[in-house]
């Protein structure tokens, strides 16, 4: 496995990292080792996660190799009993699932006005089921992960990739090769899995976004934004959407025209959602103080987080507040002054002055506004009191 230390869009360093672990069917089917130590990473500015090991080229074409042929599916059986249950609806293009598919892509890209000539169904099955449906008219190429298939024969209005990107280890030089393959002006096509969730769930032991499996990232709205803007794309449409059989999350980027090969694009577009499905995976009060905290670890603040509760954890675990200097959790219940949560001192409240912080971070959404008034004294004492909820507003 390749190890990496980093954001795999932006490059940042400043990541949430939570233990997780490997599927036995994928440790055995690639070679893992038994004692890999792993962590799921997040970056709160891209509000993408990614474990922080990725399959190398051997232990991808391992994990592939006859994909969802008779071994693979008698190793599964074996490591996920019922596995055979569900399995072969994947190979029954007639069946409800494929036909929601199809028709659900149809529609959203009649209503996005995408009518390509030349599409390309870009590492999906060989047979490219989901585009030749779609797109009854257009010249249809398909091009399986594995490599199996004839390579691509560019130019293609559209290269479309769904329920692919979540598998793959290094997606922006992934990204930058499907991008070879779109003419000037023509568009990109990302569909992934919607898999978001509170970051905060996966404090508890065994939660199944820290288990390693097929899937190695996840991508919220703002995630594959980003992504398409560092690949070189200029993003026009994200939609969140759900059907019977499965929720999503789809973006459509556009390639430079010609002579803009070099032009600066946007990172950002508007979100259309279903049922709040535009969700990023680190919920807005995290990533509101994650921001708010990488200015106060400049400015070298001192900090007192009040009170000492499961949210101010959460805060120190999740955000960049864990590096800050924070002094002391604050909390008037006795019954916590000889604890040391995240090794941090319990102090009562009329004790928060001797400490001389620059201010005092109230972590508590439900009674934020009591705690304020509570503490009001302190700003007559030169100390800032700072909602959490308010980080990040600007």
């Amino acid at each position: 496995m390749i190890p990496v230390s980093s954001c795999l869009i932006c490059g940042s360093p400043d990541l949430v990292r939570v233990p997780a672990t490997v599927a036995p069917f994928l440790r055995e089917r690639c070679g893992l080792p038994a004692d890999l130590e792993l962590r799921r990473c997040h970056c709160p500015d891209c509000d993408f996660a990614f474990f922080d090991r990725r399959l190398d080229p051997d232990e991808v074409a391992r994990l592939y190799r006859d994909y969802r042929g008779p071994d693979y599916h008698a190793r599964r059986e074996h490591w996920e009993p019922g596995w055979l249950a569900s399995a072969g609806a994947l190979d029954d293009r007639g069946n409800p699932y494929h036909r929601t598919r199809v028709q659900s892509l149809a529609a959203l890209m009649a209503r996005w006005r995408v009518a390509p000539a030349a599409v390309l169904d870009y590492g999906g099955e060989e047979d490219a089921w989901l585009a030749r449906g779609a797109f009854p008219g257009a010249r249809v190429q398909g091009y399986d992960i594995s490599g199996a298939g004839r390579a691509p024969e560019p130019p293609f209005d559209l290269v479309l990739c769904a329920h692919v990107l979540e598998h793959v280890s290094f997606p922006l030089p992934f990204l930058r090769e499907l991008v070879r393959w779109i003419r000037p002006g023509g568009d990109l096509y990302l569909e992934v899995p919607f898999e978001a969730a509170d970051l905060g769930a996966t404090l508890m032991p065994g939660h199944p976004l820290n288990r390693m499996h097929e899937h190695v990232s996840w991508f919220s709205p703002r995630a594959l934004q980003r992504l398409l803007a560092a690949g070189g794309l200029a993003p026009r449409r994200v939609l969140g959407f759900r059907n019977p059989f499965y929720r999503a999350t789809a973006v459509l980027g556009s390639a430079a025209p010609a002579g803009h090969a070099g032009a600066e694009v946007s990172a950002a577009c508007s979100v259309e959602q279903e049922d709040g499905m535009d969700a990023p995976l680190l919920g807005s009060g995290l990533l509101g103080v994650h921001q708010a905290a990488q200015g106060w670890i400049r400015d070298q603040a001192r900090i007192v987080l009040y009170p000492a509760g499961a949210h101010s954890l959460e805060l120190l675990a999740y955000t960049a507040l864990g590096r800050a200097r924070v002094l002391a959790l604050g909390d008037r219940d006795p019954a916590l002054r000889d604890t040391r949560p995240m090794g941090l001192p319990v102090v009562p409240p009329e004790r928060i002055p001797e400490l001389q912080p620059d201010l005092v971070l109230i972590a508590s959404p439900r009674f934020e506004a009591d705690i304020a008034r509570d503490l009001g004294w302190l700003e007559a004492a030169g100390i800032r009191l700072v909602l959490g909820s308010r980080c990040g507003d600007g």
